[in-house]
């Protein structure tokens, strides 16, 4: 009979079980050994090879890779770049960039490997990185980082497989005060450090994404999984090209993101496209419906919003957007929100021009200023659309 006490036989209980449970033990397993990358070399270690960044961004592709993996399933990226990566160095940094390597191979859709053989190595090379880590570096807890690990990974292990006791989004440890982290600037080799902040130092890797991920991850509190999916699948010459690529890369995918979250919120607020030729719109407080020139001049604006989503969405659709379109749908969303702003009587919070203040004042003469809320929230929800855009264009290409 296996002893889940023992390590090997811990390892070999994670590997028989079904795939959706083991590929949550291994991701998490991994994810808690990932620190080991900036383990401290002996002093008389000769370093032909040392970790270079483009170590420490496969790192955290791998960590990422398997994470996603284990929440949506296997993931159809190419990681020829990561499998070309030279190894660095010796000790806890060797090994924790081999257990990258088949942590890729087992969380990607792919023939080339076998998965169950891959999750092996992987977990095998995580613990001989944690287990070296703890040997060069002087870590001053009152329990060790590889008991933690090896207990996380046995309660892993037990814990039925649902979502409700076994998941990416679960806090890695339970018994830990302070936690190894990623959280530190990259300055070579490196230094092992412990903190529990959640405030990031200096960015590394041209972003402070990583930052953000590995935090949230390591504390339960993971970033949205589509996010992290989109991430994910960046393309592997862009991977190959460096963290500074990879970090542009993903400022778009991000700004896409929200912009997208924006657009549905303010769907969710707008009336019905339907509804704005037949109905009413009823003032604050489900008083009488307004004025009827401000209320045939909001139903007009109310249309125009929409004729500008449906535009704005099938603009970002495409997979070169035109700036130059983005920001014109930008524009006539914000001119919107100045003329809501005209019927809210100026209640609403924006940074008018002069010019803004004027245009306004001619389309308060259609009816006297009225404090609506509904309008309110309706024309904050445009703004931020408006604003999305104009975030989302600084990152494409000028065009």
């Amino acid at each position: 009979m296996r002893d889940p006490s023992s390590l090997g036989d811990a390892i070999d209980l994670a590997l028989d079980l079904p795939d959706w449970h083991r590929r949550h033990v291994v991701a998490r397993a991994f994810l808690r050994a990932m620190p080991c990358i900036f383990s401290e070399p002996e002093p008389d270690t000769e370093q032909d090879n040392p970790v270079t960044q483009q170590h420490l961004l496969n790192l955290y592709r791998a960590g990422l890779l398997l994470a996603v993996a284990a929440e949506l399933g296997p993931v159809a990226a190419d990681t020829e770049s990561l499998e070309r990566l030279r190894l660095p160095g010796e000790g806890a940094r060797l090994d924790i960039c081999i257990s990258a390597k088949n942590a890729a191979r087992s969380a990607v859709v792919t023939t080339d490997f076998s998965t169950e053989r891959c999750s092996e190595l992987c977990l095998a090379d995580a613990f001989g990185a944690i287990a070296k880590y703890e040997s060069e570096n002087d870590l001053d807890l009152n329990i060790t980082f590889r008991k933690v690990a090896g207990d996380a990974m046995r309660g892993d292990i037990s814990a039925s497989s649902n979502p409700e006791t076994l998941s990416v989004s679960n806090p890695l440890f339970s018994s830990l005060v302070v936690f190894p982290t990623m959280d530190r600037m990259f300055t070579g080799a490196g230094y092992p450090k412990i903190s529990s902040g959640r405030t990031a130092g200096p960015d590394f890797l041209s972003t402070k994404f990583w930052h953000d991920w590995y935090w949230g991850i390591l504390a339960g509190e993971p970033l949205d999984w589509e996010l992290q999916r989109r991430i994910a699948l960046i393309d592997d010459a862009i991977w190959e090209a460096g963290p500074e690529a990879v970090a542009q890369e993903i400022e778009r995918i991000e700004r896409l993101f929200d912009l997208e979250q924006e657009i549905a919120a303010l769907k969710d607020m707008l009336p019905l496209r339907s509804a704005l030729s037949s109905t009413s719109l009823i003032g604050d407080n489900g008083g009488p419906p307004l004025d009827d020139g401000v209320q045939r001049a909001v139903r007009g604006d109310f249309v125009l919003v929409w004729d500008q989503i449906e535009d704005l969405e099938a603009e970002i659709a495409k997979p070169e957007p035109s700036p130059g379109r983005l920001k014109t749908i930008a524009k006539t969303l914000w001119d919107v929100s100045l003329r809501i702003a005209a019927y809210c009587g100026g209640k609403i919070d924006l940074a008018l021009t002069e010019a803004s203040k004027e245009a306004g004042k001619a389309v308060v003469k259609w009816g006297a200023p009225i404090a609506a809320a509904s309008l309110a929230s309706q024309n904050e929800s445009i703004q931020q659309v408006a604003k999305a855009i104009w975030a989302f264009v600084k990152t494409l290409p000028p065009g």
